[in-house]
């Protein structure tokens, strides 16, 4: 049969430079930038257990041969090896972004898949002449979307590289859906957990027990990105309730009421969780589990992303923030710079000694990061009346300590045992007299661990120059956009849309 190069896809290669910025390959960085000795399959693994990022395993292509054995009695994958990039020992795959070809005017969703050599863990780079590389694909690559991902993805992949007999085929498949190398950087993941206990961007951690709203992160980018979290009265502690964020014109309000009732507020809309499990709005992206008890926003345009894990009536917040915040971020979460003896700078620019007791930083650093009600992004007014009465009727009394004391010894005992001796945990106990904090510390023990990993080897990340690079890349506002399930929808059908050329490709901007 005369090959012809149509056969090969559709060129989706102008997608490439969205991929390249938010989703270039796992891998290990060149050692004078980061100083590990873990390998790239090491890196691409570690980033789909945290989940952050929203990497995950390829279903045809992984380590579950559980999985592969399924898909392979109904026809779908071998189940010895991987099928459709053979010498790879296991791929990955990103979450998908959107892009627009400018003459068809046509949305194009795109994800990236990045595989990787058997022994060595290293990646398989585009220009290896083996099926083993990753590629560019149109299609979630997931157990309900198989039909979906076969024909827009593995269907021409088979034709081009394993059916043809024209080597050009592959070639041509391979130039019009490449794997995407691209910038990549481990997250720092920050966490913030129960009666608050944070840890700072450079490694110190510390508990604080304010009731109000407090900015978390405050960036002094051209394009400012605002992070606050609202904290209401449990016991002689306090938790958080909400989290509120801001990126140039676009905010976003979430907030769990005392019934614990979960509202959400993107520019002003309020949105139906109960509607969509992924959608998104302006620049913000938000993912949700079937339960609303774990949701993830992707403030796409800052390369933000914030997990909210919902916990009977308060929340656990999962922060993780790119480079090119560096030198760039105060609030609680601390001064950024590589430098942990900075973390607790004050509002007016006060360095706080790292030794000092909880009470004095609770005076001196935490409650300098109060924000005003005028300058509260809880604008939402059942939000902001709620807030308001938190705040008057946990403050009247309230005085804050930090001492982990129990009425007896049992109690005390108890304690030791169900937090397995963990201070955080026992303080949360000493000060609600609530031992869910235990259950909930034993529920959040893993993602902690992997968070605080992941952190660790991003402190010995010292690419400044890619920053600086990063720095660039984010200044213009070119917003990427995932889609919602099933179809692109808009919140209450007010979306309006503003198409902008930039280099000759088209993108996507939401106001309402």
């Amino acid at each position: 049969m005369e090959w012809d190069e149509e056969e090969s896809g559709n060129d989706y290669s102008f997608c490439s430079s969205h991929l390249e910025k938010w989703y270039g390959c796992p891998r290990r960085v060149s050692s004078d930038r980061i100083n590990n000795d873990w390998t790239d399959a090491e890196w691409a693994q570690q980033e789909v257990l945290n989940g952050i990022a929203g990497w995950k395993y390829d279903i045809c292509c992984s380590h579950d041969i559980e999985l592969r054995e399924r898909l392979h009695d109904i026809g779908f994958c071998n189940k010895s090896y991987c099928e459709f990039n053979q010498g790879a020992d296991f791929c990955i795959r990103s979450p998908r972004l959107a892009c627009f070809e400018k003459n068809s005017m046509n949305i194009i969703y795109v994800s990236n898949q990045c595989c990787y050599k058997p022994g060595t863990g290293d990646l398989i780079q585009a220009s290896d002449e083996s099926t083993a590389p990753g590629s560019m694909d149109l299609q979630i690559n997931s157990v309900p979307t198989m039909a979906a991902h076969y024909l827009a993805d593995i269907q021409p992949f088979k034709y081009c590289c394993l059916q043809s007999e024209n080597p050009d085929a592959c070639r041509a498949y391979k130039a019009h859906r490449p794997t995407i190398v691209g910038n990549y950087w481990p997250r720092n993941i920050l966490f913030g957990r129960g009666d608050p206990d944070f840890q700072a961007v450079d490694g110190q951690s510390y508990p604080f027990n304010g009731i109000g709203v407090f900015t978390l992160l405050e960036t002094t980018l051209d394009d400012s990105t605002i992070v606050q979290a609202s904290t209401r009265r449990v016991g002689d502690g306090s938790v958080f309730s909400g989290v509120a964020i801001q990126h140039s014109s676009d905010t976003l309000q979430l907030f769990l009421n005392k019934n614990k009732e979960l509202a959400l507020v993107i520019n002003n809309q309020d949105v139906n969780l109960d509607t969509f499990d992924q959608f998104s709005v302006g620049i913000f992206e938000v993912e949700t589990n079937i339960d609303r008890t774990d949701l993830k926003v992707n403030v796409q345009d800052a390369g933000l992303v914030v997990q909210v894990l919902v916990t009977g009536t308060f929340l656990n917040l999962m922060t993780s923030v790119p480079p090119s915040f560096k030198y760039k971020m105060y609030g609680l979460l601390g001064y950024y710079d590589g430098n942990a003896e900075n973390d607790y700078t004050t509002k007016d620019g006060a360095v706080i000694d790292a030794d000092t007791d909880y009470l004095t930083l609770h005076n001196q650093f935490g409650e300098s990061w109060r924000v005003d009600e005028s300058d509260w992004l809880f604008q939402s007014e059942p939000i902001k009346n709620e807030l308001a009465d938190d705040i008057t009727t946990g403050s009247a009394g309230f005085q804050p300590r930090y001492d982990i004391v129990f009425d007896n010894e049992l109690i005390r005992l108890a304690a030791v045992e169900q937090c397995k001796n963990d201070e955080a945990c026992m303080r949360d106990i000493s000060l609600t007299g609530d031992f869910f904090f235990a259950t909930v510390f034993q529920a959040l023990e893993e993602s902690v661990q992997k968070a605080d990993q992941m952190t660790k080897l991003n402190r010995e990340h010292a690419a400044e120059s890619f920053q600086d690079e990063m720095n660039v890349l984010l200044r213009g506002h070119t917003p990427l956009f995932t889609e919602t399930r099933g179809t692109a929808k808009t919140i209450s059908g007010q979306m309006a849309v503003i198409l902008v050329a930039i280099n000759g490709y088209i993108f996507l901007l939401n106001i309402f």
